[in-house]
């Protein structure tokens, strides 16, 4: 395995989630969640915020992710839980939402600080990536 520093997986994670929003032509609604997600973990904390896309959320038939929120709840829960990018369901991310409200301070502490940092760098490289649709 290669060495990296934690910076750098963090953006090479962003990049890869950044091109299935292009893979998924989801590029305007994620690049409008997106811009807001560091300020609702402030303000709101992680558990509540993940609740609010959730309950923002639509699946297809198998169960995946199908919108903006949807997508951006399986990139963040993703790299909580598995350090890497998978596509997971609405099962999986139901199920961990319920693992962190029924986790301790810390361990919530510790998933906040991890999600604050990777919605920071999801919102810079969609910023960066993805035109303003009144540019387009």
């Amino acid at each position: 395995m290669e060495n990296k520093t934690l910076t750098q997986e963090y953006a090479l994670y962003a990049y890869e989630c950044i091109e299935k929003v292009k893979e998924l032509n989801l590029q305007s609604d994620y690049k409008t969640r997106v811009r807001r997600l560091p300020a609702m973990i402030t303000h709101n904390g992680l558990l509540t915020t993940l609740t609010f896309l959730y309950s923002k959320s639509e699946f297809d038939k198998n169960r995946f992710p199908k919108n903006a929120e949807s997508l951006l709840l399986q990139h963040i829960i993703s790299w909580l839980k598995y350090g890497d990018y998978r596509e997971i369901t609405q099962q999986d991310i139901s199920s961990f939402i319920k693992k962190l409200a029924e986790t301790d301070f810390q361990h919530l502490m510790l998933y906040s600080r991890r999600a604050l940092t990777l919605a920071q760098w999801l919102k810079r490289l969609a910023e960066g990536e993805f035109e303003d649709a009144k540019d387009e």
